[in-house]
């Protein structure tokens, strides 16, 4: 730049040298090489802050109690717990031994890191809610495309592979469970065809899905003297009340339409309790029970010899944890010499560990060091003198800019699925870092003035 005099200058604050001293300009100057490093953060600590949403991601994985919520509680009040601990592994542990490798020598190096870490994270965080949007729903209704949709959870209780055709052919092994999203109000006859047992007939069975129907409807399979059974299941499920409750689907050589008394036997260290059949269901060599209520712990099976007595050995036994819906398939067929007991929790069958979480948070962690503290550094260690504090307040102002940002966008990017949001706010930090490592580049440290 020139001055009136053709003077040329380096930057067009010198020009100001004849009303202010070096001391000033230079201080005025290092602000501004200051904020222009910052101008890509406001953006960033807004779609940073939705990290906030992996207690919602936390609620959705497997055995999640109050205590496991304990993390991403922290993470939702910006507790540093995690960056505190880490804060001395990598002043004296990482940064020297990237030194030495030439690597993450200055705090902009570190800063621009550190912002691809958190990239990274929710990188890795889109990942895991891909593995669990594979996963069907076990209950409730969700909203695609605006159609509505309601969970049918299909029972496999026989030895037979089944063709299940809604009209689409699914498949479904043997002894196992399988769900389908199918619309609210459908009311349609779905064909099942066995495959691979001795069963030979196809059966078809009216699968309603109407509004008054319950959150989860159950299709239940079994084998029943050569012939393939399919029945649906309406009861209700409370799926907020978290205590263990417990349903049976049986297919037995014993007829319980002789015995209306008889029930099953389940038999703990300390506690016992005797499930009858349903009588929605008209029982006979097979059947359902309806949902009972049952304590935590392990038990064994048994099946009824008459009314009032019970097989002097059981059948298989379950263990059921703290809390959860569980399904117990009972299969027997003595000319087969076939005793088979199957069971699950519809909540833990389709959920991710929250370990799986773990990763993505200590990713998070490490990037915080790295851009949120090294920042802090960077911001006191460059400002004037003068001026320390009032760069120590644009830091926080540009943090609190992105959470009024996050405010006002977190609502304009609304996504049928988490990952896609998760992606999204990943490539959007990615971008950020490119742009402030891009600013950074150009930046001279004020020791090297």
């Amino acid at each position: 730049m020139k001055g009136t005099k053709g003077e040329v200058k380096d930057h067009w604050l010198d020009y100001a040298d004849d009303i202010y001293d070096k001391e000033v300009i230079f201080d005025a100057k290092s602000l501004l090489f200051i904020m222009w490093v910052f101008i890509p953060l406001p953006v960033f600590w807004a779609f940073y802050a939705m990290y906030s949403r992996w207690e919602q991601q936390a609620r959705s994985m497997k055995n999640v109690g109050d205590e496991f919520l304990y993390i991403a509680r922290q993470l939702q009040t910006d507790n540093l717990i995690f960056p505190i601990l880490m804060v001395p592994l990598f002043e004296y542990i990482i940064y020297p031994l990237f030194s030495k490798l030439d690597l993450l020598e200055t705090r902009l190096q570190r800063m621009a890191a550190g912002g691809m870490l958190s990239a990274i994270a929710f990188t890795l965080s889109g990942i895991v809610y891909l593995k669990m949007e594979a996963q069907p729903l076990p209950y409730g209704i969700t909203i695609t495309e605006n159609t509505i949709f309601r969970q049918v959870m299909l029972i496999n209780n026989s030895p037979c592979f089944l063709s299940v055709y809604k009209p689409n052919r699914h498949s479904v092994r043997d002894f196992r469970v399988d769900f389908f999203k199918v619309p609210i109000g459908e009311n349609k006859r779905w064909i099942i065809e066995p495959k691979h047992c001795s069963a030979n007939k196809t059966v078809s069975v009216s699968v309603d899905t109407g509004v008054a129907t319950a959150e989860l409807v159950l299709l239940l399979v079994t084998l029943s003297d050569d012939e393939l059974i399919a029945q649906v299941d309406n009861e209700k499920i409370n799926t907020k009340d978290k205590r263990i409750r417990i349903k049976i689907c049986f297919s037995t050589d014993y007829d319980f339409a002789n015995h209306k008394n008889a029930s099953f036997l389940l038999q703990g260290d300390s506690y016992y309790t005797h499930i009858s059949p349903s009588n929605a269901t008209e029982p006979s060599k097979y059947g359902v029970t309806a949902f009972k209520l049952i304590k935590p712990g392990k038990y064994d099976l048994y099946m009824p010899h008459n009314e009032n007595e019970y097989e002097g050995k059981p059948i298989g036994s379950v263990e059921l944890e703290k809390e959860g819906i569980y399904i117990v398939g009972i299969y027997q067929n003595s000319l087969r010499n076939v005793t088979k007991v199957t069971y699950f929790s519809i909540d833990t069958i389709l959920s991710l560990p929250l370990l799986y979480q773990y990763p993505q948070i200590l990713v998070l962690s490490a990037g915080n060091v790295m851009l949120f503290i090294t920042g802090q550094e960077f911001s006191y260690s460059q400002a004037p003198q003068a001026l320390k504090t009032f760069v120590q307040g644009i830091w926080f102002l540009l943090l609190s800019i992105g959470k009024i940002l996050l405010i006002s966008i977190q609502n304009k990017f609304v996504f049928e699925k988490h990952s896609n949001e998760n992606f999204m706010c990943a490539a959007i930090l990615f971008l950020c870092v490119i742009i402030f490592a891009i600013l950074a580049y150009s930046y001279k440290y004020v020791e090297d003035r």
